[in-house]
């Protein structure tokens, strides 16, 4: 396995640093590669002070590891918007990744401070991560300063990691499907890039600014490793029973009241209530891709009742099953 590490920087140094590991050549934005390690290309736009759009398809051809070490000099955070997995020229409504019966897509923003590791799989990645540092947040944000603060502020305020996670919606798959698609010369491409790239911020900052307010506690970035092991733990099978709150607990190697905590702070959800988002976006999934009829797809999410799922399934969504279905076969007339 080849393991490169760099620490963020601005990004021609961060291309400058990977390279060293793995290669390739670095032109203006762009670092392209084509060898026994890894294909395809990372480019980056300067939009503006304090903030970068970077694009990126890459096919790893042996295991990699990235290590991103922190800077504590500066405080940067990054928002990337992955849609591995995601045909990004179709058009869906709602955009899931399945690995077995798990789903699993999403925005992940983190803090430099965080020392990250991750494994380049042996599958194409497709996405858009947006860099941006504190002080361009400060600057376009404004904050109330009472007692009920928002949790972006709150988040501002922390000389501490910080790490969170949201599902990708059909709104930030389709602007970053419209960043992939551009056409346009080169004297508009860098003003519909920052469009694109402030409507995913705002997208973005709004869902975590309406999550219920929570203290927030300090972490190891290994216990990330393993909260995210045990919710795929939890999600690999909706058909086969509920996993407790102390099994995930188990598996993480935490405490109940540690894990609970900090599974909330990661994902904006309960446990339960992630597990229940997750089946029925998973059932919608199954409804829109397979011959299976609405009993089929209840029992594969976990009911034995149909009567029961379309419940669960119309809360989620507003609309009953037999509706997504006649939806999906409407479209192929």
């Amino acid at each position: 396995m080849i393991v490169a590490s760099f620490t963020l920087a601005h990004p021609l140094e961060e291309f400058r640093q990977l390279s060293e590991y793995l290669g390739g050549e670095i032109e203006r934005n762009k670092w392209s590669y084509d060898n026994c390690f890894i294909k395809g290309y990372t480019e980056f736009y300067e939009l503006s002070e304090g903030l970068f759009l970077y694009i990126y398809e890459t096919y790893a051809q042996q295991k990699i590891m990235v290590n991103r070490l922190p800077n504590l000099d500066e405080t940067y955070f990054i928002i990337n918007f992955d849609i591995s997995g995601i045909d990004i020229s179709v058009d869906s409504g709602i955009p899931i990744n399945t690995y077995g019966s798990a789903v699993f897509d999403g925005i992940f923003l983190a803090s430099s401070q965080i020392k990250a590791s991750f494994i380049w799989p042996l599958t194409k990645q497709t996405g858009a991560k947006i860099i941006i540092h504190k002080k361009w947040i400060e600057q376009f944000f404004c904050f109330n300063h009472d007692k009920n603060l928002p949790i972006i502020q709150y988040l501002m305020n922390q000389n501490k990691p910080v790490y969170l996670f949201e599902y990708m919606d059909s709104k930030s798959l389709s602007i970053v499907k419209e960043i992939f698609n551009i056409k346009l010369s080169p004297d508009f491409l860098k003003i519909k890039l920052l469009t694109c790239t402030l409507q995913l911020i705002e997208v973005f900052f709004s869902r975590i600014n309406d999550r219920e307010q929570t203290t927030y506690q300090k972490f190891h970035h290994t216990d990330l490793d393993k909260i995210f092991n045990a919710q795929q733990k939890l999600i690999l099978d909706f058909s086969k029973p509920y996993l407790s709150i102390k099994e995930l607990a188990d598996i993480a190697g935490m405490s109940i009241s540690k894990f609970q905590k900090l599974f909330k702070q990661v994902f904006g959800q309960s446990v339960y209530q992630n597990y229940q988002s997750l089946r029925m976006r998973q059932a919608l999934h199954l409804l829109e891709t397979s011959k299976m009829n609405i009993f089929e797809v209840s029992i594969q999410v976990g009911y034995k009742h149909a009567g029961k799922f379309s419940e669960a399934f119309y809360k989620q969504f507003g609309y009953q099953p037999n509706e997504a279905k006649k939806n999906i076969t409407n479209k192929n007339i």
